[in-house]
């Protein structure tokens, strides 16, 4: 078996350094610019604090799974969106399922490192980044509180538990999955999905990243003044905006900045352009529906 997978792995390097050729560098240098040119990560790879194209980035988004009453269906939805991950995965570094996939990539980067080729495309890449978008959201879209069926025993929570520990697996191997991304909403069914993987950190209210869910002020402002005419009219809409769309607070231990809900804040300023152009109604008036959902002020 470890012969087979060693192959496969030899097979493996060769196809997805072949793959990495077809790149060209100004290609690459322009969708690199496309994604992330003026963000704060590009300022991290300008001073050298991060080095971008240290991982192989495979991932899922749970979200867009269709739900079904019935389990089996659901549970078929799941294995689509698994499979569609994975293929979209395979157009870039070949792999036929996702345990097979994790070990070739890890013989493939193993026997490079083992053969001190340096000039290869892959020397530099440490192993898989996986990204798991709202990974809770079939569940909650599923569970049904009038349903005297346990979510753990049915069969979309088998495939889910399958899945995560496939991942779990993965992390194990020098190359093989390295960092794991997940976004939910469901902190103790993430606990139940991964049945007992104690690497999983819940950073949801760590002041590192408590600005990365929303706008700061700095960047409602950075907004504002490219829309506005005058400094009276930018404070006149950051004052609607502070009211109604700021006051979140992504820390539970200290102070930390707050920050806009970012969905009120694009429509504000979308409705705001929209009105300023092409009606006579003042650009600082928004429709209430864009603060429906919204609270004018979230306690801390």
């Amino acid at each position: 078996m470890f012969s087979s997978f060693a192959a496969l792995g030899d097979l493996e390097s060769r196809s997805l350094s072949r793959c990495c050729d077809t790149s060209t560098e100004s290609s690459s240098a322009a969708k690199y610019d496309e994604l992330f040119k003026g963000l704060s990560v590009d300022e991290a790879v300008q001073k050298g604090t991060v080095q971008p194209g240290r991982y192989l980035v495979l991932d899922f988004d749970f979200s867009r799974t269709q739900r079904s009453h019935s389990m089996s269906e659901s549970a078929e939805g799941l294995r689509m969106e698994m499979n569609r991950g994975l293929e979209v995965f395979r157009e870039e570094y070949p792999g036929p399922n996702l345990g097979k996939l994790v070990y070739a990539v890890q013989f493939a980067l193993r026997n490079i490192h083992k053969r001190g080729e340096k000039d290869n495309p892959l020397w530099d890449v440490l192993g898989i980044y996986v990204l798991a978008d709202e990974y809770d959201a079939y569940a909650n879209g599923c569970m049904d509180p009038h349903d005297p069926r346990q979510w753990s025993d049915a069969e979309p929570a088998l495939v889910l538990k399958s899945f995560w520990s496939a991942v779990k697996a993965g992390t194990a191997l020098t190359h093989g999955i390295r960092k794991v991304y997940t976004t939910g909403i469901t902190p103790l069914l993430l606990a139940d999905l991964f049945s007992g993987a104690n690497n999983q950190q819940n950073i949801s209210f760590d002041p590192r990243f408590s600005t990365l869910c929303g706008l700061t002020r700095s960047d409602v402002l950075g907004a504002l003044r490219i829309v506005c005419s005058n400094e009276e009219e930018l404070q006149k809409h950051f004052r609607e905006l502070e009211h109604y769309a700021n006051g979140y607070h992504f820390c539970q231990t200290q102070s930390v900045d707050k920050v806009f809900n970012t969905q009120t804040a694009l429509s504000y300023l979308d409705s705001s352009t929209e009105t300023n152009s092409e009606s006579t109604t003042p650009n600082y008036e928004v429709p209430d529906t864009s603060y429906a959902f919204v609270p004018k002020r979230l306690p801390l």
